[in-house]
């Protein structure tokens, strides 16, 4: 028997008990509780296989940044979001940096809920592009604001974290590590630019490479392609600063 346990107080979250108590050799155990502690002590009591996190309800960045990456996994096991819709590409990156393992949202059917849990107990991550609002983009427009030339402005909102280039074998050469670990850190081109002493459209041609050699269409998708194979290295420090690299292959 496996165990998933519960957080939510939202009428989507009882729907989504409601489905997991229907799957078969799983039990579920469903809680409202928004305080750390006892949470903390909930999942320690049930030591779930695969933790549900009510995103309409509860401020799941707030408690994953007071527990840091280690206990959040040593807790809460694979982890999933809820949301009622898709997530924004903000969300999916913090998400993907603290390992979450899936995403489901009001429009989930109930029979793929269960394929869901049958997957990410098997160590699949299904925290994609896929999982982005289903909405048409706005053109970007021209930012009149000057470029923010220090490199992730710590907020409430943002991980304390640094990024490297970790030192196992990479399709990568070292630069273009180096471009990735920087956009890992939220950097906008210019920023990149700035940072590693390039032009801009040098940046340009390293992530259009990296993006062919991860096989992938956007920035977070490379982001969480290269962290899923162990190409970056995310730590959490106290205060985020430019990004340290190592050779590569």
């Amino acid at each position: 028997m496996q165990h998933a346990l519960l957080f939510t107080r939202s009428i989507l979250g009882a729907g989504i008990q409601s489905t997991l108590k229907g799957i078969p050799d799983w039990s579920v155990c469903h809680a409202t509780t928004q305080c750390p502690e006892q949470m903390v002590d909930l999942a320690q009591r049930e030591c779930p296989t695969v933790t549900f996190f009510d995103m309409t309800c509860m401020p799941v960045g707030d408690l994953f940044q007071s527990l840091g990456q280690k206990r959040v996994k040593e807790l809460f096991q694979e982890i999933v979001v809820v949301t009622w819709s898709g997530l924004d590409e903000e969300d999916l990156f913090y998400l993907s940096m603290w390992g979450v393992a899936a995403h489901i949202s009001g429009d989930t059917e109930p029979g793929e809920i269960a394929s869901i849990l049958q997957r990410v107990t098997l160590g699949e991550y299904l925290l994609t592009s896929d999982c982005l609002h289903k909405v048409r983009m706005p053109p970007p427009r021209l930012c009149s604001s000057p470029v923010i030339v220090e490199p992730l402005a710590q907020t409430r909102d943002t991980p304390s974290v640094v990024v490297k280039v970790s030192s196992h074998p990479s399709p990568l050469t070292r630069r273009e590590g180096e471009v990735l670990c920087c956009i890992a850190q939220g950097m906008t081109n210019k920023q990149v630019a700035h940072t590693l002493g390039i032009v801009e459209n040098t940046v340009k041609n390293h992530i259009t490479a990296i993006f062919e050699k991860l096989q992938v269409y956007d920035r977070t998708s490379a982001v969480v392609s290269a962290m899923r194979q162990d190409l970056i290295q995310v730590q959490e420090v106290e205060s985020t600063r430019v990004p340290t690299t190592a050779a590569v292959a």
